[in-house]
């Protein structure tokens, strides 16, 4: 099942197989059309379409080495959990992009789909709830606020992050090299030759997209796998071209982005996350150990207009 939102200049398709934003329209009223932000095919698994608008739960991103670790509870032993490096089906993005969500909640300015991971998991063995809110933002900049919200109803405590995977595709055709990016950030994290973060250190000459002001700086030819830490600027990454612009903005526990160019050059993958790549084993990168009981919520807000 599709599920529609429409706003007054903005329309937006989700699916219930891994919750994900499928496609964005947005009116150009200068030309009376509506231009595609975002576009997937909603019969693809996610896993078969680039991980296109995925919803990355438990984790984000990819895991490293070939465990994690669970320390032990009072009533539990610990646990070495096994990271399957057998492929990237389950050790990128988490696990429920290819899992059907049930619908909570339907109205003509929100939806809400939820999932559950059971405990009894090979790759993560807690159960947990995961909470996945659309809503319609309204107001002079029209867009679209995503919550997700993680819910531990296990018997132990549990590392998360979470986050969504969308990609954002010229309006007006074309590839995105010619495309204006910001993206707000002072650092990148280092990674080793298979893109697991090795550390921090300051941004690199070459990924510095970090002005919107004259002149501005285009994708070009820049390949981007990389992921950033947010600074306290109000937007995180916004894209820009002729009369369009796009802003991706922290709400709630979005600290980290990872930005992607494809090899075809025709989408941007501009993905905000709570914490970063491999974060299970190196906490400080953004992982937040929920207890029993517990819920942690992510939430972020995208706008897109035609002047």
């Amino acid at each position: 099942m599709v599920i529609c939102l429409e706003g007054i200049r903005n329309r937006w398709r989700f699916s219930e197989l891994g919750a994900r934003l499928v496609s964005w329209e947005c009116l150009d009223e200068a030309a009376s059309t509506l231009r595609r932000v975002v576009w997937g095919d909603e019969s693809k698994k996610c896993s078969e379409d680039a991980y296109r608008g995925a919803v990355m739960f438990p984790w984000v991103n990819r895991l490293g080495g070939s465990s994690w670790f669970l320390p032990a509870t009072a009533t539990e032993p610990a646990l070495t959990v096994p990271v399957n490096t057998s492929g990237m089906l389950t050790n990128l993005h988490g696990l429920l992009f290819d899992e059907l969500f049930s619908v909570v909640t339907w109205s003509p300015t929100m939806v809400e789909f939820k999932a559950a991971i059971s405990a009894q998991n090979e790759w993560y063995p807690v159960a947990m709830e995961c909470l996945v809110k659309y809503m319609i933002l309204t107001g002079e900049e029209e867009g679209l606020r995503i919550d997700i919200r993680a819910t531990n109803t296990g018997t132990r405590p549990a590392p998360v992050t979470t986050g969504v995977h969308p990609y954002f595709m010229n309006p007006f055709g074309g590839p995105i090299d010619d495309m204006d990016l910001v993206i707000g950030a002072e650092q990148e994290f280092d990674v080793d030759a298979a893109l697991i973060p090795t550390g921090l250190s300051p941004v690199k000459p070459e990924h510095q997209f970090r002005t919107s002001s004259p002149p501005p700086k285009t994708v070009g030819s820049t390949h981007l796998d990389n992921g950033f830490v947010l600074d306290a600027s109000t937007t995180a990454v916004s894209l820009s071209c002729k009369n369009f612009s796009l802003a991706i903005r922290p709400i709630a526990n979005c600290r980290y982005v990872q930005v992607y160019t494809p090899g075809d050059r025709q989408e941007i993958a501009i993905e905000p996350q709570s914490g970063g790549a491999d974060a299970f084993r190196h906490p400080e990168y953004g992982a937040v150990v929920l207890p029993p009981g517990d819920s942690f919520e992510f939430s972020t807000g995208m706008t897109a207009s035609f002047s």
